[in-house]
């Protein structure tokens, strides 16, 4: 991706990036992602954004694998914070589902997102530009 060198931001989005189907007998567990190698740059945002169900984090009892409905990458003005109900994926550990139910490999939960990219204008020129990240999903059984 190259940043606009004027003034719009430039976002670019992945459909349907992750789906984390859970099995799991733990009855009280948590997902979450964080970067875990790289950095993403201050001016730069990395956001995850809920496939199936309304906004991070979740409760994922109710989730049915589901694709995108999103049509194009939303527009997103801010490097600040992700829209309220994404998820900003960085080097933080940051929860996007919490449970209390079991879930078998006949009825697992399934977590999706898309995972957007957004680059403040002159991001290059500040020395922003991303850099290859890895983001590293946890299940965690209380």
């Amino acid at each position: 991706m190259t940043p606009d060198v004027g003034i719009n931001y430039t976002d670019c989005m992945y459909k349907n990036a992750v789906n984390a189907q859970v099995v799991t007998s733990s009855t009280n567990w948590g997902l979450t992602a964080q970067v875990t190698t790289g950095s993403v740059p201050a001016d730069t945002e990395l956001c995850a954004l809920p496939n199936g169900f309304a906004s991070f984090p979740t409760n994922a009892a109710a989730l049915p694998v589901a694709q995108t409905a999103r049509a194009a990458a939303p527009a997103i003005v801010s490097v600040a914070a992700c829209p309220a109900g994404d998820l900003a994926i960085n080097g933080t550990s940051a929860t996007m589902a919490t449970e209390t139910n079991a879930f078998s490999s006949a009825s697992p939960a399934n977590i999706g997102h898309d995972l957007e990219l957004v680059l403040k204008p002159l991001a290059a020129a500040s020395g922003g530009s991303p850099t290859q990240v890895t983001v590293t999903y946890t299940l965690t059984a209380n």
